[in-house]
């Protein structure tokens, strides 16, 4: 799906219900230029001088049968965006602009090391784009959706999380690679999860409006959002173990747990208990595999806790 800079064109568009003829008395076309997975098409510069615009304005693009209807919104009712620069950044700054809340982060003066680790920054933080890029300076945009909630990025930690631990057991008892790669491939996704949770998280706590329950919600959630990261991490370490028999009956019964553990906590349910879980905390067999089940147990056992 295209996202916009200023503004993705389709066939016709619409600039505050005005045609290209009215804007600058002629027609007017403008190229669409692809940039990574993004479109951008510039804007005409009269209407921009006209309606006070500068970089980093805020438009309103609405979807319409014919085209888009663009409108300029007023810095009175929306937040201005946030930009961070970065001088001589390495990939851990742009990491730490972007869990922030940062929406435009320009690193000017790049590490020698930071092109190499740019495409792999894109493929771990949600909503990254690249909009400018030359030797010296590197502008990034965040794209991230309106409709992103807390609860449901966790709810998607939790699936995958799990997903990942099921299937290392399953790809252990019956000796199949291809699976257990499958597994590793997750962390990958389990780790975009992650830090798009954090953002979000981080995010909503700045809100003066928030209200006390809301906040502690949100401290649980930034440690539930850790739990399941490093659940996934156990999962894609118990993938490298040596075969062994008797972990998928486990597992499924941990996955329940955790199921059970992790809605629990989004619905505000009490007193979580799991009998399965506590059986397997018992449980003293050998081998890497098993001690990597245990420890996502206890993992388990630190979410009911938040219940």
């Amino acid at each position: 799906m295209a996202k916009w800079n200023y503004v993705t064109l389709q066939r016709f568009f619409k600039v505050s219900g005005q045609s290209p003829t009215e804007m600058e008395g002629k027609s007017s076309y403008r190229r669409i230029v692809k940039i990574g997975n993004s479109s951008y098409v510039s804007l005409p510069k009269k209407w921009v001088k006209d309606k006070g615009l500068e970089q980093g304005g805020l438009l309103s693009v609405e979807q319409l049968d014919e085209g888009l209807l663009i409108k300029p919104v007023s810095g009175r009712d929306h937040a201005p965006v946030k930009v961070r620069l970065l001088d001589s950044a390495m990939a851990r700054d742009v990491i730490s602009a972007y869990l922030s809340g940062y929406e435009v982060i320009e690193v000017t003066k790049p590490a020698k090391d930071f092109t190499e680790s740019l495409h792999k920054l894109l493929n771990l933080l949600v909503g990254l784009e690249i909009v400018e890029e030359s030797k010296d300076r590197v502008v990034l945009q965040c794209f991230v959706k309106e409709g992103y909630d807390v609860r449901s990025v966790l709810s998607r930690m939790d699936t995958v999380s799990r997903s990942m631990y099921l299937d290392a057991a399953k790809g252990l008892e019956e000796g199949d690679l291809e699976l257990l790669e499958s597994v590793r491939s997750r962390d990958d996704r389990l780790d975009r999860l992650y830090f798009l949770a954090v953002r979000l998280i981080r995010g909503l706590a700045s809100s003066p409006s928030l209200s006390s329950r809301e906040r502690v919600f949100l401290v649980d959630a930034r440690l539930a959002a850790k739990i399941l990261e490093e659940i996934g991490d156990e999962a894609e370490r118990m993938s490298r173990a040596k075969p062994i028999k008797g972990l998928i009956p486990a597992a499924e019964g941990l996955a329940k747990c955790q199921e059970v553990a992790l809605s629990s906590f989004l619905e505000a349910r009490r007193n979580v208990q799991c009998a399965s879980l506590l059986q397997l905390l018992k449980v003293q067999k050998t081998g890497s595999a098993w001690a990597s089940l245990n420890r996502i147990a206890k993992l388990v056992l630190d979410i009911t806790e938040l219940t």
